[in-house]
């Protein structure tokens, strides 16, 4: 029962952080190797569990990127998401050909919460290496050295340089 609670706990701190977390916590859940049954249980629900945001907002972007209201895209939409994760969620809607699709729709801002949360990451072991805490006899100098080197090469965009590859 502790463990259900604490890996509850962890989902739902994740899904609080953000989509850039939520991303970590879908790859966690498949790592039944390193982790606890439940953990994995539950981390494995954010794949497709995670709370969706308005279904207006999700139709808005759909006709901005389109270019036309719905009407003239689908001939049915479903108004509530098929499924919702990380990225964005999915509706299920039918063409006017008849043909059934799955449409996907992108959370809003997510390009920008994602590049924010990948340059804060990046400072992360420059933080480390330069804190008080920091014990230069520590068997992680080696690690961090390393991950400090590779994360200055992570542009603000959160693109990784071919050089870092």
């Amino acid at each position: 029962m502790r463990l259900e609670k604490q890996a509850r706990w962890l989902s739902q701190s994740l899904i609080e952080l953000g989509p850039t977390f939520i991303k970590i916590g879908q790859a966690l859940g498949t790592r039944a190797d390193l982790l606890p049954l439940s953990y994995v249980k539950e981390l494995s629900t954010l794949q497709d569990q995670v709370p969706a945001f308005s279904t207006a907002e999700a139709f808005a972007r759909i006709e901005s990127e389109l270019g036309k209201p719905l009407a003239e895209c689908f001939a049915e939409i479903d108004n509530e998401p098929v499924a919702s994760a990380s990225l964005g969620q999915v509706y299920r809607a039918r063409l006017a050909s008849g043909e059934e699709v799955a449409v996907k729709v992108q959370r809003p801002d997510l390009e920008q919460i994602i590049s924010f949360d990948v340059a804060a990451g990046a400072t992360m072991p420059y933080q480390f290496v330069t804190s008080k805490s920091f014990s230069p006899n520590s068997r992680s100098v080696g690690t961090f050295g390393k991950w400090e080197a590779r994360s200055m090469l992570v542009t603000a965009s959160g693109r990784i340089l071919p050089s870092a590859m």
